[in-house]
């Protein structure tokens, strides 16, 4: 997608364009009468579009995300009242707002889409008389189930299986369940063949291959409880409805009951190959193992939105997903799930990072709270480039100084079996799994105590358990504040997630550094909203 930079804007003033299609005929709008050139000739756009109105936004820590959208009122040269009265649905028109650099010797490519998809709410009158409409993007109603409903153990493509493994969805694993020692997965007992005191037993492991060479695999007797360990190798095969999975043969004698596991070793390899090639950030499922198993947390993140089949910004979630690498993540999803339900329920709470939609499609902005004025996109002084639009507001975060998680799942048991926990008690006793930082000890000492429990499957590393409650304890240890600013179309540059910093004397704002939490465009100007996230040992202005 193309998008201006600041030298782009530097010299020639924006404008609206708007494309509808209707009926199979092309319409064109724009904010004043322009001829722009073509692949296919000349386009003339008139100059009948108006009251152009669309905020970009994203909200901090949240699991959810707004579509992008937007409004405009256009007047038809032609009745369109009479083509509806015709059978044409103004409700079924699709339609494209987009950016164009005034007076430039740009070509149609160039412009900047804003917003794309269908026309909803429209309203018209008579010939002449305005028509006012809204456009919105519609493909996230496209999120898809995995894994797919024929990755389940059956009559049909597993006759021998064990009656315990019936109706068992073929897991999808990353990184290396089980790898701390305990019962990472379970192993689907779905081929029992052969009489006597030891037939042939195979195990499930996954519904795709993985790139380990063999497993651990834990053994739990239903007679007595007894627990034992093997060593054994991972293959494939193809079930009868084409699906591939990744098996071991299970040795040692079998009673129907007995439960199996796997225990990954990280000498051996891990479980979901990873698809993405990190020196041309290239990705291709057909490609299998590019550079190992997928285990960082941003590459799952992308994983995971690729399979969704929503539209993906792929550019601009592979630079996100290489902020979120010290992430590392170890676990299974045993049951059907909506993938994008799975994205934002279990993934998203866990890391410094929204979701956003633009044009393109989805991905995930990285919020940089060890941002510098010297990591700013642009440096921005009141009544010069920007211009106050209201007061100085606090929002309704969650203030938290004591952070706990639990976390490292053990499938066996079906339980969480450690914890990790930042605190701003100067009265407890720091170790290994419970330590003190400056954030969460000053917020403390300004909001008193306030704790917050979580809990996740996805981790097993202690390290990342560490990274995911210090994160929190950074974002959560003061109250946030916004400040809405006005800006002319020459900062059209700047978007969503960006780091800016802010000179504002009557703020006392000194190279203030903000996270661009909204745009709001219009005819006239931008409306930009930033978000101050307390960072206590950075900010020089008072927080409380």
């Amino acid at each position: 997608m193309k998008w201006y930079t600041e030298t782009d804007l530097r010299d020639f003033e924006p404008i609206w364009l708007l494309e509808l299609t209707l009926g199979g005929v092309i319409y064109r709008f724009a904010s004043e009468t322009t001829t722009i050139g073509s692949d296919d000739g000349s386009v003339l756009f008139h100059g009948t579009l108006s009251d152009v109105d669309f905020v970009s936004e994203m909200a901090f820590a949240s699991e959810d995300f707004e579509l992008p959208a937007a409004s405009c009122v256009v007047v038809f040269r032609e009745d369109i009242a009479e083509r509806i009265a015709q059978g044409v649905d103004l409700g079924s028109a699709t339609a494209e707002l987009s950016l164009f650099r005034k007076d430039s010797d740009d070509d149609l490519d160039d412009r900047q889409v804003v917003v794309s998809g269908r026309v909803e709410l429209p309203s018209y009158g008579s010939l002449g008389e305005p028509v006012s409409l809204s456009i919105e993007a519609d493909w996230l109603r496209r999120s898809l189930i995995k894994p797919d409903a024929e990755h389940v153990i059956g009559d049909f493509n597993h006759p021998f299986a064990d009656e315990n493994a019936q109706g068992m969805v073929y897991p999808m694993l990353f990184g290396n369940p089980g790898s701390q020692g305990f019962a990472g997965s379970p192993i689907y007992v779905y081929s029992v063949v052969g009489g006597g005191f030891l037939p042939t037993v195979k195990g499930l492991i996954c519904g795709h291959r993985v790139t380990c060479s063999s497993i651990n695999v834990v053994r739990v007797k239903a007679a007595d409880a007894s627990v034992t360990t093997t060593a054994e190798v991972v293959q494939t095969d193809t079930d009868a409805n084409g699906v591939l999975f990744s098996y071991v043969t299970l040795t040692g004698d079998y009673a129907v009951g007995d439960s199996y596991f796997a225990r990954f070793d990280v000498a051996t390899g891990g479980a979901q190959p990873n698809p993405y090639n990190r020196l041309t950030q290239t990705f291709s499922l057909s490609q299998g193992s590019i550079e190992g198993y997928l285990q960082h947390a941003g590459e799952i993140l992308r994983y995971l939105l690729h399979l969704s089949g929503v539209k993906v910004d792929d550019g601009k979630t592979a630079a996100a997903a290489q902020l979120l690498s010290g992430y590392e993540l170890d676990f299974f999803i045993g049951e059907r799930v909506d993938v994008m339900d799975f994205i934002k329920s279990e993934l998203l709470p866990l890391l410094p990072c929204s979701l956003r939609a633009s044009s393109e499609g989805v991905y995930p902005v990285v919020w940089r709270y060890d941002a510098t004025s010297e990591d700013a996109k642009a440096q921005l002084t009141a009544d010069r480039h920007i211009y106050r639009d209201g007061d100085v507001e606090y929002q309704q975060t969650e203030v938290a100084n004591e952070i706990t998680l639990r976390y490292r799942y053990n499938a066996r048991f079906a339980k969480l079996r450690a914890q990790v926990t930042v605190t701003g008690d100067l009265n407890k006793n720091t170790g290994d799994f419970l330590w003190r930082n400056s954030y969460s000890v000053t917020s403390r000492s300004r909001y008193g105590a306030r704790a917050l429990d979580l809990e996740t499957e996805l981790v097993s590393s202690r390290a990342t358990a560490g990274r995911i409650v210090n994160w929190m304890s950074r974002a959560y240890s003061a109250k946030h504040r916004t400040i809405r600013y006005r800006a002319p179309y020459k900062l059209a540059y700047l978007q969503i997630g960006d780091i800016v910093s802010i000179t504002d004397s009557e703020l006392y704002f000194d190279d203030q550094v903000v996270l661009i939490q909204s745009i709001e465009w219009s005819e006239e100007d931008l409306v930009f909203t930033f978000l101050l996230i307390p960072d206590l040992p950075r900010d020089t202005i008072p927080t409380g």
